[in-house]
Order: structure tokens, then C-alpha cells, then sequence
């Protein structure tokens, strides 16, 4: 549930004995890790098919909407997200755009440039007119699929989704992992009743991977720099973060040196800065410093994408001494502790008469909670003890 705002599904067949698409629920983990929600044997890809599996898979969410979904660009899956998903954005697949530019204009050139236009960050009005020039250039105005894909451009342009939090998840690669991982596990000439066996084992790794994952960040540290100027919020980071967002914010810190201030303003309440990359005459990037709660905000918008604070962040709070880190400036979801109070595993109404869904959403609860009172009792020899008798 605490990792539900960021969804990609895909479909996969040739891993059983029928022939039947596989679809896939991934999420992203709180280790930028992808984590499985769940796995649906569809009949066909018909839009009545999709419809009942993302019904069903809102019902085990508790109704609960993702920010993002990811997916091809089938157009079966189209309707039912509108219909099951109305609240969520809607991210087409950035490899299958790029696969589909290749073999619908059969230019490396094109495919290249428009790779830009797909996955890096301009201002508004700059993108349309690199996307004018790219029409010019190889004079695609009457392209059919050309056409279509504009139509579709806020689904997948980069600077038109980027205030739309993404977890740095805008391709279904993460499914096309887990398609490849599973299929260690299976053949298509199983069964269905081992082919579903295998599946769950398949997940059941998949989950232990992410358990170790969640040892080593929450009973480690990272090794700190000795030399790093700005060790006290590599720290702060290293103790609140996992593991893998730690060394992502540590990659930004290290490139906060190549940018400068070039210009400072006040503005009410907030400070106004404009950097730019040193010995570099182009984009500016701007600062917003709030003097009321500390919070800032970048025009880039990598954290407002990503959750991980930018470079251009870091030398502003250098240049402004500040000694903590804002604490907006930690995703939760980031964080060592992000299922911490994630304990209510309440069985959707539809299942409340299966023994075994309810027997495994007990389980869940239990784990849930001694995994929370773990973490205090390992804090005192004499807590740790008596957990450990009990």
C-alpha cells in the first residue's frame, strides 16, 4: 500500500501451456527497487478483460487510485484505465515509443532527436519548437504515426509530465525484468496449477530480495566520504534513506560544485536564486527559497519528479548555510521506515468469505507488526531479551 502511487502493468505470453497473457502489477519500492503487487491470468486482452482485472486489483488496493500508470501503447488498456483510474496519470512506455519510432520512419537521426523530445526537460514553449524543427527537418508534417503520437504527448514527453511525481519509473522496463525473471521459473509446457505455483515462487524471491534490501539500510551505514564538504546532509540522508536513494543523493551532492549562483533576488517572503553550470553559457536553472518553512523548490523539478533533491538544491543551501535538511526535502516513501504504521491488512469485502486470503492477510498484519517491534526492542539489551524469550 505505501508504495501503490507509482503503478506499471504489461502483458506477457509464451509462459504457459494456454497461451494466455500474463499481466503484471509492479510498483517501485522504497530502495528504487521494483516490487511486484501481483500477477492476473487473463483470458484475452480485450478491453472487458482489462476492465475486470484493474476492478479487481482496486478492490485488493481498498480503492485506492495510483498517481501513475505506466504501460505500452496498447489500446485495449486505454479505456479501463480511464474508467478504473480517473484520478491517475497516464504514462505511455518511453522504450516501446522509441521501438515504435524506429520501425514506423526507419530513421536512426529521427530516432535520436526524438529521444530528446521523449525523455529530457525543456521549458514549454522551447519543446514545441524543437518538436516543430524536427518536423521540418525530416519533413514529417503528414506522417500518420507522427500525428498520433502528438496527439498523445502528455502521456510521454518528459516537460510536459514533469510536475507528475514518476519515482524515475517511465518505462515498463521494470515488468520486462520481473517477465524475464519468472521465466527461470517456468516453461510453456507446465500446467496451470504449477504454472501459478511457480509464479508465487518467483514472487516469493522477488520479496526476499527486497527483505535484505531493507536489512542492509536499516542495520548499516553507508561509508561516508572523509573529504565531502557537505557531509553533515549526507549524513542526515544516510540515516533516514535507504541505501540506493542514499547514493543517488550522494551522486547530486558531488555534482553540486560544477553549477554557480550567477544572480540573486528577494521576493516577499522567499529568495530568488539563478544558477548556472560553471564555464557553461547555457540554461538557467531557479532557486526558490521559502524563509518562512526553508522549503525550496528547483525549476528543474527532479524532486517533484524523483523525490531526490537536485544539484542546483544543494548549492543553495550551501550558499545559505543551512544545517538541516528540510524536512520536505525527504520523501517518506524514500525512507528506511516508509511501512512503518502499514499494518492494517483489511481483507477486501469480495474475499472476506476465502479462508486462505483471509489467513494471508493475518499474516501480513503479523509480519508487519513484529517487524515494527524489532526494531525497538534491538535498541536495549534488556528489550532485546525479553523479545527474543517471547
Amino acid at each position: 500500500m505505501c508504495f501503490s502511487d507509482v503503478l506499471a502493468f504489461d502483458t506477457t505470453y509464451q509462459s504457459n501451456a494456454f497461451n494466455k497473457p500474463l499481466v503484471m502489477f509492479v510498483g517501485m519500492n522504497n530502495h528504487f527497487q521494483k516490487c511486484v503487487f501481483g500477477f492476473a491470468l487473463l483470458l484475452n486482452e480485450k478491453i472487458e478483460s482489462y476492465k475486470w482485472v484493474l476492478e479487481t486489483f482496486l478492490d485488493c488496493m481498498h480503492s485506492r487510485q495510483p498517481a501513475v500508470v505506466v504501460t505500452d501503447r496498447d489500446t485495449a488498456m486505454k479505456v479501463p484505465i480511464i474508467l478504473c483510474f480517473p484520478d491517475s496519470t497516464h504514462r505511455l512506455c518511453g522504450w516501446h515509443l522509441l521501438t515504435n519510432a524506429t520501425s514506423n520512419i526507419k530513421s536512426p537521426n529521427f530516432t535520436k532527436a526524438f529521444q530528446k523530445l521523449l525523455y529530457n526537460y525543456y521549458n514549454v514553449p522551447q519543446w514545441y519548437k524543437r518538436w516543430v524543427a524536427l518536423l521540418d527537418k525530416f519533413e514529417l508534417q503528414d506522417n500518420v504515426w507522427v500525428a498520433t503520437t502528438y496527439e498523445q504527448r502528455f502521456h510521454w514527453a518528459e516537460t510536459l509530465l514533469k510536475t507528475h511525481f514518476f519515482g524515475g519509473m517511465s518505462t515498463t522496463q521494470r515488468c520486462e525484468l520481473i517477465n524475464s525473471y519468472i521465466k527461470r521459473f517456468l516453461n510453456c509446457k507446465i500446467p496451470l496449477r504449477d504454472f501459478i505455483r511457480h509464479v508465487d515462487i518467483a514472487q516469493r524471491n522477488i520479496r526476499e530480495s527486497e527483505r535484505h534490501d531493507d536489512f542492509i539500510s536499516y542495520y548499516t551505514e553507508p561509508a561516508y566520504p572523509t573529504d565531502a564538504t557537505l557531509i553533515g546532509y549526507l549524513r542526515q540522508y544516510g540515516a533516514a534513506c535507504t541505501r540506493q536513494v542514499y547514493h543517488m543523493v550522494k551522486l547530486e551532492v558531488d555534482l553540486e560544485s560544477r553549477n554557480n549562483i550567477v544572480r540573486r533576488e528577494a521576493e516577499g517572503t522567499s529568495k530568488i536564486f539563478k544558477l548556472r553550470k560553471f564555464n557553461y553559457q547555457g540554461s538557467e536553472y531557479t532557486v526558490t527559497h521559502s524563509m518562512v518553512d526553508n522549503h525550496l523548490e528547483c525549476s528543474c523539478l527532479q524532486f517533484e519528479s524523483d523525490g531526490i533533491p537536485c544539484r542546483h538544491i544543494f548549492v543553495v543551501m550551501k550558499n545559505l548555510d543551512l544545517q538541516h535538511i528540510p524536512p520536505t526535502l525527504i520523501k517518506r516513501r524514500f525512507t528506511i521506515r516508509a511501512k512503518e504504521g502499514v499494518s492494517d491488512f483489511v481483507v477486501p469485502p469480495s474475499y472476506q468469505d476465502v479462508p486462505k486470503v483471509v489467513h494471508m492477510s493475518r499474516f501480513g498484519t503479523l509480519n508487519s507488526l513484529a517487524t515494527h517491534m524489532n526494531s525497538l526492542a534491538e535498541k536495549l539489551d534488556s528489550s532485546y531479551n525479553i523479545a527474543k524469550i517471547k
